[in-house]
C-alpha cells in the first residue's frame, strides 16, 4: 500500500505542475483530493473496527477458567452467611429476567427460562486464597465494607 501511495503522490505532483493549463487535469486533481479524503475516512473506520475487534477478542471466555471459578465459587458460597450470600450475588449479577411460558410440564408446573447478565470480573486467583473459609471471611475480595452497605440495624 505504501508503494502505491508513493506512485499516486508522484502522479499528483506531475499533474499539479500542468494543472493550471488544462481543465481536465484540474478535474482529475479535484477527484483525487476527494478520493484521498475518502481513503483517510476509511482508514479511520478500519482502525476503529480493529480496535473493537481486539476489544471483543479479549472478552472471549475460556470454558476451563469458568469451570475452575465455579468450583472455587461453590466452596466459597457454601461458607458464607446468608447476608454475605445476598451481597455476593448482588455484586456478581447485573440483571435477571424470567420468561414464563404458558405451557406446563408433565407434573403440571409452569415452565420458564431465565436470562442472566453478569458483571465482568477477573478470574479468581487461587494463589491469593489460603483457604475457602479465610476467603469467605476476608474483606479483600469485596474491597472493604462492601459496595452496597446497609445502615446498622
Amino acid at each position: 500500500m505504501a508503494a502505491s501511495d508513493k506512485k499516486a503522490k508522484s502522479l499528483i505532483a506531475i499533474l499539479s505542475e500542468y494543472g493550471g493549463k488544462d481543465h481536465k487535469i484540474n478535474s482529475i486533481l479535484k477527484e483525487i483530493d476527494e478520493l484521498e479524503e475518502q481513503s483517510n475516512q476509511l482508514n479511520k473506520e478500519i482502525d476503529f473496527v480493529d480496535f473493537e475487534l481486539n476489544n471483543y477478542e479479549s472478552k472471549i471466555i475460556n470454558a476451563e477458567i469458568i469451570r475452575e471459578n465455579l468450583k472455587v465459587f461453590q466452596n466459597v458460597y457454601d461458607n458464607l452467611k446468608p447476608e454475605e450470600k445476598f451481597d455476593l450475588l448482588h455484586l456478581l449479577i447485573k440483571n435477571i429476567v424470567y420468561y414464563e411460558n404458558a405451557q406446563q410440564d408433565k407434573t403440571g408446573k409452569k415452565k420458564g427460562r431465565i436470562k442472566m447478565d453478569l458483571w465482568e470480573l477477573p478470574p479468581i486467583d487461587l494463589k491469593t486464597i489460603n483457604s475457602v473459609i479465610g476467603f469467605a471471611e476476608s474483606n479483600r475480595w469485596r474491597g472493604g465494607r462492601g459496595s452496597n452497605p446497609r445502615p446498622p440495624a
